[in-house]
């Protein structure tokens, strides 16, 4: 194997779907919003969609499996 957990989320992301050729059963992309226009949007679809909600957090943000608010904490909606 070789190990990813150096690198970047999304570059992490983009090299496990190069080596496996898809993505792993349970595993999305999900839609980034950074604007506001592109965040009311996006509600919108979601809330047409009966959607939960959503969660708000710092893009730089990192991640970690023992602290899921690394980084900050995220704000749900």
């Amino acid at each position: 194997g070789q190990d990813l957990s150096g690198e970047q989320a999304l570059i992490r992301a983009a090299r496990m779907i190069d080596l496996l050729g898809a993505l792993p059963p349970g595993f999305a992309v999900l839609p980034l919003a950074s604007t506001a226009g592109s965040k009311r949007a996006l509600y919108e679809r979601v809330r047409q969609a009966g959607g939960e909600g959503f969660v708000f957090k710092r893009c730089r943000a990192g991640y970690s499996g023992s602290r899921p608010a690394a980084g900050g904490n995220p704000l749900k909606f």
